[in-house]
Formats: C-alpha cells, sequence, structure tokens
C-alpha cells in the first residue's frame, strides 16, 4: 500500500500543496490495509495556486 501512495504522490510533485491523498476500502471509506485486494477509493486535494482541487478514482481489483 506505501509504495502505491508513494506513485500517486510523485505524480502530484507540480502542485503547490497537498492536503490529502488517502486510500481507502471501497465498501466501508476506511483506511485499506490490503490493496487492490478488494474494491477501493484514492481520494486527493491539493491547491494549486489558490484553487482547492478535489478528486478520487475508484479501483477494482484484477480478477
Amino acid at each position: 500500500m506505501d509504495k502505491l501512495i508513494a506513485i500517486a504522490k510523485a505524480h502530484l510533485e507540480t502542485v503547490d500543496r497537498l492536503q490529502y491523498l488517502e486510500l481507502v476500502d471501497g465498501d466501508t471509506l476506511k483506511p485499506s490495509s490490503v490493496p487492490c485486494a478488494a474494491p477501493a477509493a484514492l481520494y486527493v486535494a491539493a491547491y494549486v495556486g489558490s484553487t482547492r482541487l478535489i478528486d478520487d478514482v475508484i479501483l477494482q481489483p484484477t480478477p
């Protein structure tokens, strides 16, 4: 899981301020301890200048 978060953070190097980046269980929205074993969601909020950007992506395990 730490590797997945590190990869995502590396793609966000150009933002002015990363507010949060969370990987959570897709069903419970609690922090995920085993990424991609079940549906998960990656949530991010960051500032570019004075604009706050918020996004999420649903991750599905591969069969």
